[in-house]
């Protein structure tokens, strides 16, 4: 019941953080409410740490903040701080990185009416592979 188009810019000859941008639009179908944008950007880092069978295994930093223009009935503001940490290796020909998440709430949002109302952790993991 959602249309969404976004646009992603990545500055990635920058010595040491990789900064980008994400722009999202949403518009609803029907009788769904909440069209709207909402915009984050933020640094990354990729380092490679260590070698396993001559395939890299590379840390991955990241910081990014969400921006919200009233999207789904939410305040516009700050939604939200976002620090990731993950581990990239290939397995064969898999490649697996498990990632670890933790976001604040940002301050530009009320409580029952943000983008994201409370602080988190979370984990997750992705399995690719090349066909």
């Amino acid at each position: 019941d959602v249309v969404s188009n976004n646009i992603r810019i990545d500055v990635t000859n920058t010595p040491f953080v990789q900064p980008y941008l994400v722009i999202y639009r949403f518009d609803t179908v029907g009788k769904t409410p909440g069209s709207g944008w909402f915009v984050y950007g933020g640094v990354q880092r990729k380092l490679e740490i260590a070698s396993v069978n001559d395939k890299p295994v590379t840390l991955g930093l990241e910081y990014r903040a969400g921006y919200s223009g009233t999207l789904f009935g939410t305040e516009r503001g700050l939604a939200y701080h976002r620090l990731s940490v993950s581990l990239t290796a290939e397995v064969g020909e898999w490649t697996i990185t498990p990632t670890v998440i933790g976001q604040v709430r940002g301050n530009g949002q009320r409580p029952g009416h943000a983008f994201v109302d409370r602080s988190r952790m979370f984990a997750q993991i992705n399995v690719s592979r090349s066909l």
